[in-house]
């Protein structure tokens, strides 16, 4: 997978989660779609997903053990991070 399209699937992952979690109508940025990011917001995506990815990958399957409110939290992490 290329870093754009793990960053547009990085992006539509997030935005998803805001309108399920959130209340309320979010901030317009924060829900935007990939095409009307700027370049370095959609650069930040690809590295967060190509990060994400990394520890994966690396984990050997131990990420797999992680719950699922631990792997939305190093997400977040990841994302906080990287901006």
């Amino acid at each position: 997978m290329s870093d754009t399209e793990g960053g547009r699937r990085f992006r539509a992952a997030w935005v998803a989660g805001v309108r399920r979690h959130f209340p309320g109508e979010p901030k317009p940025g924060y829900v935007s779609g990939w095409d009307e990011m700027p370049q370095w917001e959609r650069a930040a995506a690809a590295a967060v997903h190509a990060g994400v990815r990394g520890v994966i990958e690396g984990s050997e399957g131990g990420a797999a053990k992680l719950s699922r409110e631990q792997k939305s939290r190093f997400v977040a992490l990841c994302w906080t991070a990287q901006m």
